[in-house]
């Protein structure tokens, strides 16, 4: 929990650090329109059903959320913004641990500095996944041979070494989990990063699982009560992208502040220094 808290007092101090993801993700929502169809329909269905609508508050915010259906989501936009606001955030997250004071002049050389980190962490992810998926396949192939007996088919065997396959894989997700801090931190290759990332998670498994976990359980909760303002134009998507934005950067964060203290790392700045050894 130590880290977690860090982490939550880094992005107190450096809030500037929360900006890119957060435009990145508002500025598409925004981009959700309903069109003239949509809201003709939805004003002849309440008009005709009125009191129903009026009476059952549920059925009126279902209504409501409808008129998006179809609508442009502004997906290219959202991806070009994010291809930006990923990297730009890991540089802003390493001058801060620095000790550096973060302004937005610093939005310019973070992205700059590490925007071809990012792609090559996204192609290095494309190639990993590529030969994990065609393992798992083969995997998958050879379960279903093995567990066949004759015509039967050993259903007990089977649900039990696909769990063994899904263990395995989510356990070697967690390992790659500061591949992309050590590539900002330490400016290591991808083949390097992923090596020291392996390294690091031997140290700090269970904290990185049981961190990743909650702020996970806690975005899902955040997220449902977002939820039920989507039908309010701009407060859903303000709080949608609050949340989106929380999540994301204290991730990030936890994960640089994490891999720079277990690496022993100097200059690591902290409002508390006994949180951080």
């Amino acid at each position: 929990m130590k880290y977690l808290k860090a982490a939550f007092d880094f992005l107190v101090k450096h809030w500037i650090v929360l900006v890119p993801v957060f435009v990145a993700t508002f500025i598409p929502a925004l981009l959700i329109r309903p069109t003239a169809g949509n809201l003709r329909e939805v004003w002849q269905e309440f008009s005709l059903n009125r009191e129903y609508y009026v009476a059952n508050t549920e059925a009126l915010q279902a209504l409501i959320t409808s008129a998006k259906t179809g609508t442009n989501s502004g997906g290219m936009f959202a991806t070009i913004l994010n291809l930006a606001a990923f990297p730009m955030t890991a540089g802003l997250i390493k001058l801060g641990l620095m000790g550096e004071n973060i302004t937005f002049n610093d939005f310019t050389t973070a992205l700059s500095e590490n925007i071809v980190k990012y792609l090559k962490l996204i192609f290095g992810g494309i190639l990993l996944g590529l030969a994990v998926g065609l393992v798992s396949v083969i995997y998958v192939i050879v379960t279903f041979m093995v567990t066949f007996s004759g015509d039967t088919l050993n259903l007990f065997a089977l649900i039990g070494l696909l769990l063994l396959l899904i263990l395995v894989l989510a356990v070697g997700a967690v390992f790659f989990t500061f591949w992309f801090a050590a590539m900002v931190l330490d400016d290591l290759t991808v083949m390097n990063a992923i090596k020291k990332s392996f390294a690091s998670v031997k140290r700090c498994f269970w904290t990185v699982v049981g961190v990743t976990l909650l702020i996970q359980i806690l975005t899902n909760i955040l997220s449902s009560i977002a939820g039920g303002f989507s039908g309010i134009p701009l407060v859903g998507a303000l709080l949608s992208s609050v949340v989106a934005t929380g999540s994301t950067v204290l991730t990030m964060a936890f994960t640089f502040i994490l891999y720079r203290s277990i690496n022993n790392q100097a200059s690591l700045e902290t409002s508390d220094e006994s949180v951080i050894y």
